[in-house]
């Protein structure tokens, strides 16, 4: 008999009491949305169905049972049929149902059996704004690291021209200038780099979001 079993799709335990599963589910619901599931993607039909299921004692009681059930067969539209609250019987065929694999997986399978890329997650919607991106957070960060580079080089070389009068002393002041100089334009182009990357891929991840189905 085939057995689709929520807990194990969606790692969780079968201890965890009924309310403290509908707020984990609930949660990653708020998740996909912030990701830019919509409601008709196959992740967020998985956990939405559970959670119908798993936050109502009385239902989830049926489905455990008919998960101990041998003669029982716990398929998509026996899982969707429980969750509107209709009859549990048996011989339901699945005419639709959810990707059975994990929400945070960003792909899933189609009917044929190859693998599709959900580009939901990488749409973002069009009120979300830079500074409730992590993207840009972690780009911002890199874009740091290179000035702090920068300083580190400006306070540990030697760059006083006070004081050399030997040819050597000249030289070590020359590899010292290039130094800095050389952090500097890093600096520079790293940061000019990574702000073309940053903006080129907000727009993508923009233009998806758009496209996406409301």
């Amino acid at each position: 008999m085939n057995k689709f079993n929520l807990y194990d799709s969606l790692g969780l335990n079968r201890e965890t009491p009924t309310s403290e599963i509908s707020q984990m589910l609930q949660r990653r619901i708020d998740q996909l949305r912030d990701s830019g599931y919509q409601d008709s993607a196959p992740e967020m039909d998985e956990v939405r169905t559970a959670r119908d299921i798993l936050a109502d004692p009385n239902k989830r009681a049926a489905y455990d049972a008919a998960l101990a059930d041998q003669h029982t067969n716990v398929d998509i539209s026996w899982l969707k049929s429980l969750a509107r609250g209709g009859a549990t019987q048996n011989g339901f065929q699945a005419s639709s149902g959810f990707a059975s694999v994990a929400p945070s997986n960003a792909f899933s399978s189609n009917p044929s059996g190859t693998v599709q890329l959900n580009l939901g997650i990488f749409g973002v919607p069009a009120e979300r704004q830079r500074s409730q991106s992590i993207m840009w957070a972690v780009g911002y960060g890199l874009i740091l690291l290179a000035w702090l580079y920068l300083l580190f080089k400006l306070l540990t070389s030697d760059t006083d021209i006070i004081g050399k009068s030997t040819d050597a002393e000249f030289a070590a002041l020359a590899i010292s200038l290039s130094g800095v100089i050389e952090a500097f334009l890093f600096a520079i182009c790293h940061s000019a780099g990574m702000m073309f990357l940053l903006h080129t891929l907000w727009s993508i991840r923009k233009v998806i979001g758009r496209q996406m189905p409301r």
